[in-house]
């Protein structure tokens, strides 16, 4: 056996902390507020929710419980013009709210609107330093484009009829430019869009993949961009460069 140069690095799991939460989180997200690090819980079917601050050695403390009203499918903190919110939504009845953070954790409501029902993907992502809202329904195919504005009112870019089926919607940046991956778990159908500065969009490819895949995540590593694919069913994992 070749022993491991020197200047390897070798990334090995070290475990932190193990506990027993209780069951039924539906919602756990990490995320980043005003530089410091959060946990974000939430129980769909008791309506349980809980903001935890991250300490450097990855102990947390509790910084508020409360309990919210059931049915929340979507939670996703996000920043926007150097602030940071929460984008609520309900799928079942379509109740949509966007709360901004304070620094210390705390929140307060900017708005609430009863939006359609079905919505199953609802994606904040940044190009070209404005910030978007992707919304899409998976068994309609209507997909929505909308500009927020800096008090986080916004408005609507484009609609269109989409195709059904897609189950990953993944807006990313690489090499300088901006993305949509898209992908139907169904039928393997996969494409990649090119985003142009006004939220119009140009097609890149269009190919047919293999089914099942269940997690699709682009990424940045060292200055090239990779695509980190998985299949729950059967445990495929696929790591490939994007070179555009």
């Amino acid at each position: 056996m070749c022993p491991i140069p020197s200047k390897t690095p070798i990334v090995r799991l070290t475990r932190v902390w193990r506990e027993q939460w209780t069951t039924g989180w539906t919602t756990l997200t990490p995320f980043e507020l005003y530089g410091e690090y959060y946990l974000l819980s939430y129980k769909n079917g008791s309506g349980n929710a809980d903001l935890s601050k991250f300490h450097n050695d990855g102990s947390y403390n509790s910084v508020w419980q409360h309990n919210w009203t059931t049915g929340w499918t979507t939670l996703t903190p996000f920043e926007l013009y150097g602030e940071y919110y929460l984008l609520s939504y309900k799928n079942g009845s379509g109740n949509a709210d966007l709360s901004k953070f304070h620094n210390d954790g705390s929140y307060n409501s900017v708005w609430q609107h009863n939006w359609t029902t079905g919505w199953t993907t609802l994606t904040p992502f940044e190009l070209y330093g404005e910030y978007y809202l992707l919304s899409y329904k998976n068994g309609s195919g209507n997909a929505t484009l909308d500009k927020f504005n800096k008090d986080g009112s916004y408005t609507s870019v484009w609609q269109h009829s989409w195709t059904t089926g897609w189950t990953t919607l993944v807006p990313f940046k690489a090499y300088g430019e901006y993305y949509l991956l898209s992908y139907k778990n169904g039928s393997g159908e996969a494409a990649l869009d090119k985003f142009n500065k006004d939220g119009s969009y140009t097609s890149v490819w269009r190919e047919n993949w293999t089914t099942g895949w269940t997690t699709l995540t682009p990424f940045e590593l060292y200055g090239k961009h990779y695509l980190l694919s998985y299949k729950a069913d059967t445990g495929t994992a696929d790591l490939s460069r994007f070179d555009l």
